[in-house]
């Protein structure tokens, strides 16, 4: 089976860690390039405490803390608004935590 390994960032994106490991029923195509086998698997190596820092991440651009522009809930980690009735997503009214 053919391996590959993601990392979770704590906004939901992933990212790839490191190359494919190839089994013994991995193939080479015809410019000599491997083929994964047809079993094969990815898994999360590593949960991150961090955003991702992409551009377009929300979270990251709010420097991984937000208060939310619909409750007003403050200090939020997450994609989702702590206060459980809320249910807003952070999105680009919402505004980078202070402290």
């Amino acid at each position: 089976m053919c391996k590959r390994q993601k990392i979770q960032y704590r906004c939901g994106h992933q990212v790839y860690s490191g190359g494919i490991e190839y089994c013994s029923k991995a193939k080479k195509g015809a410019g000599g390039k491997r083929i994964r086998c047809d079993h094969q698997r990815t898994t999360t190596m590593r949960s991150s405490g961090d955003v991702c820092g992409k551009s377009s991440c929300q979270l990251s651009i709010l420097r991984g803390k937000w208060d939310c522009c619909k409750c007003n809930e403050c200090g939020n980690k997450f994609p989702l608004c702590d206060r459980g009735s809320c249910n807003h997503e952070v999105c680009g009214q919402c505004r980078a935590a202070r402290s």
